[in-house]
C-alpha cells in the first residue's frame, strides 16, 4: 500500500509515463491535487487512486512486477529528493533513512 502512496507522492513520474498526466490534468479529471495532498494520509487505498491516474492514459495497474518496474523506471534522483523534502509520505522518509543506516 505504501508503494502506491509513494508513487502518488512522486507525481512528476506520471508526466514521464504520459505527457498528458500533469498534476493539473489529474486534478481536473479526478478531483485531487497531488501537489497538495499527502497520499499516505488522504487515500485509504492508494492503489485505487494510482489505478485511476494511470487509466487516464489508458494504462492499467494491478501490482504486477512489470507494472511496478515500469513505474519505477520513471523515477529520478530528483523525485526521491522531492519526496523527502515535501514532508509528505512519512513512511518513505523512514524507509529512506533505514537504507542509509
Amino acid at each position: 500500500m505504501e508503494l502506491e502512496a509513494w508513487f502518488l507522492g512522486m507525481y512528476n513520474i506520471f508526466e514521464r509515463i504520459d505527457s498528458k498526466l500533469t498534476v493539473d490534468y489529474i486534478a481536473d479529471k479526478l478531483g485531487f491535487n497531488l501537489k497538495s495532498v499527502d497520499p499516505q494520509k488522504e487515500f485509504f487505498h492508494p492503489k485505487e487512486k494510482l489505478s485511476l491516474v494511470l487509466a487516464l492514459a489508458d494504462r492499467q495497474y494491478g501490482k504486477s512486477r512489470d507494472e511496478v518496474e515500469n513505474i519505477c523506471s520513471q523515477i529520478t534522483p530528483t523525485d526521491f529528493c522531492n519526496a523527502l523534502e515535501n514532508g509528505r509520505c512519512g513512511s518513505f522518509r523512514d524507509f529512506y533513512e533505514e537504507i542509509l543506516n
